[in-house]
């Protein structure tokens, strides 16, 4: 991999990542660079809606609908994205644990590992 990427750039090279990696990057950047982005912008500013008779009406739910179609988007679009996977060579990092922060060192799970060592 790092050969390929410090290689010039040679414009008679077909560059194929192949069918099931391509949708699998795609399915992934619509998941988690759009979707969850949105879910989480409607859930901080959207909680009164225009038109909305703010303080009368304080329970309007369509921020929490369009949030919680935008979360549950955004774990079937990941769900579905890990099922193209299969079949990959799995020889890298993240082919293995994708970025699953519990395998890249997530500073809380060090923390109970270290008060679990006391």
């Amino acid at each position: 991999m790092i050969e390929w990427l410090l290689a010039p750039l040679d414009p008679t090279m077909a560059h194929d990542v192949g069918f099931l990696l391509s949708w699998h990057a795609r399915l992934m950047v619509l998941a988690w660079a759009v979707l969850a982005p949105a879910g989480v912008i409607v859930a901080r500013f959207f909680k009164v809606w225009p038109g909305q008779d703010w303080p009368r009406q304080l329970d309007d739910q369509r921020w929490w609908r369009a949030h919680r179609i935008f979360q549950y988007g955004t774990v079937v679009l990941t769900v579905f994205a890990a099922l193209q996977s299969r079949g990959m060579v799995i020889d890298t990092y993240h082919a293995i644990w994708g970025d699953d922060p519990a395998h890249c060192g997530n500073p809380a799970k060090r923390c109970a590992a270290r008060r679990a060592r006391r």
